[in-house]
């Protein structure tokens, strides 16, 4: 396994109507840039309709205005998690009665209009911190691959092999799960004998049962409870610091 930092490039879309805002936003971004040595890409859409004929999965970020012209940014968010959207959603607003609606879709952080700098740069820092180029090195006998310890779901044994589950594809690597528990970084836990899973991954604990964010279910062996559900909640302990 390699760990390395260089710059990265956040894509980050905008949903919204109001030009004023996207102006303060899209300035905001390249402050941002600047300060941190990192690149964003920003897409604009005036609305949800835009943005579904894109391949919005790819955003790291969407910033969602809750009130648009005709529609309403939390039902939005329900559609994009209804259809897998693993990315982190940030509501943009002038009210905050929406806020417990904004848990259920795991939303990231509400930003009060107009954005500032002091709300807006901590929730780019978590989410860069997040996607920080670190890197499993996946190697067979003809091909190494680096493939970011962020888009890892979970990796499974069988037999003598480890399935390493992305958000994109599945490797079939040669390995030892033991080994492999004792080198990756903290956000991976052992749920299982056979599951060392993302707990970034994981938006839901139910018993002995987590739901993962490509809405998969695994099980969670009863010796492994107490440590999934520590690590579990300290990953909402961190994005309710910023």
């Amino acid at each position: 396994m390699i760990y390395e930092r260089k710059p990265m490039n956040l894509n980050i879309g905008i949903i919204e109507n109001e030009k004023l805002y996207i102006e303060l936003l899209e300035n905001l971004f390249k402050e941002w840039s600047c300060v941190n040595g990192h690149s964003i890409t920003p897409s604009v859409f005036r609305s949800s309709n835009q943005l579904f004929h894109t391949n919005y999965s790819d955003f790291n970020i969407l910033f969602i205005d809750i009130k648009l012209d005709e529609e309403n940014g939390i039902d939005i968010a329900y559609k994009l998690r209804n259809q897998n959207y693993n990315g982190h959603i940030i509501f943009l607003t002038s009210f905050t009665e929406y806020v417990f609606e904004g848990y259920k879709v795991h939303a990231l952080d509400y930003l009060v209009k107009p954005i500032t700098a002091e709300t807006l740069f901590p929730c780019l820092n978590y989410v860069s911190s997040l996607l920080e180029n670190d890197y499993y090195i996946y190697q067979t006998k003809t091909n190494l691959v680096k493939i970011p310890y962020s888009d890892i779901i979970m990796f499974s044994s069988h037999k003598h092999y480890v399935d390493i589950l992305t958000r994109h594809n599945t490797y079939h690597q040669l390995a030892a799960l033991k080994r492999l528990a004792s080198a990756l970084p903290h956000q991976f836990v052992q749920c299982h004998r056979t599951i060392i899973v993302n707990i970034n991954h994981i938006q839901k604990l139910d018993g002995l049962d987590a739901t993962l964010s490509d809405q998969s279910r695994i099980p969670i062996s009863k010796s492994y409870v107490s440590l999934v559900q520590t690590r579990f909640l300290e990953t909402v302990k961190d994005i309710h610091k910023i």
